[in-house]
């Protein structure tokens, strides 16, 4: 019997909110070359969730702590980089 090769397990890459697949999307560089890659959750209620939702909780419940020191700030900061990528299937 030939020695056959199995083929790799294709890896999924599932949405921490909602477990679905997740859509590839990669930086292109310009001369053939690619920049991060990252892995993102097409839907909406995915997109609020983790990204606005966790943001609030996390606020809401330094708030508190801020107050008992009396000095601190909460800076809120977000990234174009998603922008700047192009959708690779």
């Amino acid at each position: 019997m030939a020695d056959r090769k199995l083929p790799l397990p294709t890896v999924v890459h599932l949405c921490p909110v909602c477990h679905r697949p997740q859509t590839k999307i990669q930086r292109k560089l310009g001369n053939d070359q690619h920049g991060a890659t990252n892995y993102v959750c097409a839907r909406s209620e995915c997109v609020v969730g983790i990204n606005l939702t966790g943001t609030f909780m996390v606020t809401q419940r330094a708030i508190p702590l801020l107050k008992q020191s009396s000095a601190g700030s909460i800076i809120v900061m977000s990234s174009l980089n998603l922008i700047a990528g192009e959708m690779d299937g």
